[in-house]
């Protein structure tokens, strides 16, 4: 905690007492008008015997936390069976300009490390303002430059000011390696909030929040990410997959006009009614990987995968605004499984058409290995102001799709190596040859 402030000035508050544990909230501190701004509060837990710190945790709290619940204070009140692991902060302080002060940083090396050191210290220390020029350089001894800015609510604010969308809100998620539900099942957001009836009715980032994004847990991509380093980006093109004896589909209208740069390595494909699914040669060097370290902590069948993809945004590539609306997809769950990725990637979706008055748009910020599902057929894009991201995308159903064991050759496809696929606009299957 004491650590948190980095010299600035912090509020803290004692929360809670529970079990000879007391609970502090601690953040900085900021004029009355402009407390609902602070984004996130450190979370100390103090065991009051010892008098140790025992845990801290930065929470995203869009303002102060004057209140936590215990268990105790709760008694018999019944608790929803899965706590959402979503946190959500709102952007911007609605045009407001805020005084803002910067320390004078010496041009001289020696001289701006010791002025560096000593404007730090006069945030917790007034008498650090007797020294020499200390009244001139620091802003906690009313020196420094002082000019108003807009009010930024942190880092989150900062980051999505670098893309020309204006975004309203971003979701983070907060740790959690628990991928199943109570009884077993892989964790999911309500098929019916995907019918065309529904998906007009999710209009509100804070109502809604929970038919839009679920983030079902953290899982180890280490091994994925380092075999996805080493084919670069070159690894992703149609011709290397071809010479390398994956199959390819080659045709490109809708990449070309929604996803421009962009490209895939397809492992499992499907029919545009989902009553055929294809697997790709390289299904079979990539399978047993993924089955460990994805499907079975997320408990997907692979007879219940109708299209698995590793999707490649290299620098410069652009997604575009769009819904997904084959008939497939309000059958099925669009899972996301970031490979790598950085916080230059912004994923957006978008609560109404951006035409409407009232259009709004969420941004997903994610890491590597936290794997969310998002409705799809929700109007989304993807900006890339840095280098290259890969999301493992999984689009898998709730029943099996064929029987393996029984020969389902008229419901499974197993393409051959090399072998050169289109899929013609108004055509269900694939067509494929060479």
């Amino acid at each position: 905690a004491r650590a948190y402030n980095n010299g600035a000035k912090v509020f803290s508050k004692g929360l809670a007492v529970q079990g000879g544990v007391a609970y502090f909230g601690v953040s900085y501190a900021r004029a009355p008008l402009l407390r609902a701004t602070v984004p996130e509060t450190l979370l100390v837990a103090v065991d009051l015997k010892t008098k140790k710190e025992l845990w801290g945790r930065v929470v995203q709290s869009n303002g102060l936390i004057n209140q936590i619940l215990t268990k105790s204070y709760l008694g018999h009140v019944q608790l929803p069976d899965e706590i959402s692991s979503l946190e959500l902060i709102h952007h911007g302080g609605g045009g407001k300009l805020v005084d803002f002060c910067e320390d004078i940083v010496l041009e001289n090396e020696e001289n701006a490390a010791r002025s560096e050191v000593m404007c730090k210290k006069a945030y917790v220390d007034p008498t650090e303002c007797h020294e020499p020029n200390a009244r001139a350089l620091c802003c906690a001894c009313r020196g420094g430059v002082r000019r108003e800015e807009p009010l930024l609510a942190g880092k989150l604010d900062r980051e999505v000011m670098k893309i020309e969308d204006f975004v309203n809100a971003t979701v983070t998620f907060v740790p959690n390696h628990q991928c199943r539900d109570k009884d077993g099942l892989t964790k999911r957001l309500p098929l019916e909030m995907k019918t065309r009836s529904n998906i007009p009715t999710i209009t509100d980032i804070d109502r809604d929040l929970n038919y839009i994004v679920k983030h079902l847990c953290n899982i180890n991509v280490e091994p994925i990410q380092k075999l996805v380093a080493d084919m670069g980006d070159e690894g992703f093109t149609i011709e290397y997959q071809h010479n390398g004896n994956n199959a390819v589909i080659t045709n490109r209208q809708v990449m070309d006009r929604f996803k421009p740069g962009c490209n895939a390595i397809t492992l499992i494909f499907s029919s545009k009614r989902a009553d055929k699914v294809y697997h790709f040669p390289w299904l079979n060097e990539w399978l047993p990987m993924l089955r460990e370290l994805v499907l079975e902590p997320l408990g997907i069948p692979l007879n219940q995968i109708m299209r698995m993809q590793l999707a490649n945004m290299p620098r410069g590539s652009d997604i575009r605004f769009h819904s997904d609306r084959n008939a497939w997809v309000q059958t099925a769950h669009r899972t996301h499984i970031p490979i790598i990725t950085h916080p230059d990637i912004f994923f957006l979706a978008e609560m109404r058409h951006r035409k409407d008055e009232d259009h709004a748009i969420l941004r997903i910020k994610s890491h590597a290995g936290e794997v969310y599902e998002f409705n799809n057929a929700k109007g989304h894009a993807v900006r890339n102001v840095g280098p290259s991201r890969v999301h493992l995308i999984i689009d898998w159903v709730e029943d099996a799709l064929y029987d393996e064991e029984k020969g389902d050759v008229e419901k499974l496809d197993k393409l051959r190596p090399s072998e050169v696929c289109t899929h013609p606009k108004g055509i269900n299957e694939l067509q494929c040859g060479g």
